[in-house]
């Protein structure tokens, strides 16, 4: 078991959690080499590459099963125009790391609230690209191989402070998505994050909406045709 990880090793005690759940090895942040980075913090395209120098490497040659995780940073907040461009200590432009523009918005998005919209949505073409990576790697493996590919939370639904002079702000969460006829559909959208699940040989296909984190493990381990106790069949 191994983690590569975009973050330090001071967060949520994790020098200390992580072998409790049996992990044994964790790259922390300071301790990659060679890192590229993209909006101040290790690239997801970087991340996707250790992964495949992992597999390649003989670390986990003489195990039956093996599992990396990869803990991004890229698409993290705060979103801002500004966050994908690298500037130098006098504030001049060195390189604009866009590959992405907002060409349209809803009536009365302020400058700022359309430049988060764009930094969000590079970090979302980043992380779909780094998927994608990953994916096409595992299609040439004879090893089976799944990737689970998932966020652990929503951007911040609070505000959104105007920059550059503006003195009021906007709220995210005041959004139609968010506010429905519907109120556990409202609750659902506000915690909801999505889970994708895909693999290197024939797993079925099945679309479910809504499914408790406590469960995901039970519906993975079903999904790979592991043999588990009555317990785990109880959940799925």
């Amino acid at each position: 078991n191994k983690i590569i990880t975009a973050w330090e090793d001071s967060l949520f005690d994790r020098t200390k959690v992580y072998p409790f759940y049996g992990i044994d090895d964790t790259d922390f942040r300071h301790e990659l080499k060679g890192v590229r980075k993209l909006a101040g913090r290790p690239s997801d395209d970087y991340l996707a590459d250790q992964v495949i120098k992992f597999i390649e490497g003989d670390e986990w040659a003489e195990k039956d099963n093996y599992f990396v995780m990869i803990n991004t940073a890229q698409l993290h907040g705060s979103y801002y125009n500004g966050k994908y461009i690298d500037k130098d200590s006098n504030g001049n432009v060195i390189r604009n790391n866009y590959t992405v523009d907002v060409t349209k918005t809803p009536e009365g998005y302020s400058a700022y609230m359309k430049g988060s919209i764009r930094c969000f949505a590079q970090g979302l073409y980043d992380a779909d690209r780094q998927l994608g990576k990953l994916y096409d790697y595992i299609q040439k493996q004879d090893e089976k191989t799944i990737i689970i590919f998932y966020g652990d939370h929503l951007p911040n639904l609070k505000s959104i402070t105007m920059l550059e002079g503006a003195e009021d702000y906007e709220r995210i969460a005041n959004l139609p998505y968010f506010n429905t006829d519907s109120d556990l559909l409202n609750v659902y959208r506000k915690y909801d994050t999505e889970c994708l699940i895909v693999g290197n040989f024939d797993m079925g296909e099945q679309d479910v909406e809504w499914l408790n984190y406590d469960l995901l493990m039970a519906y993975v381990m079903h999904r790979m045709d592991v043999e588990t106790d009555a317990y785990y069949d109880f959940l799925y």
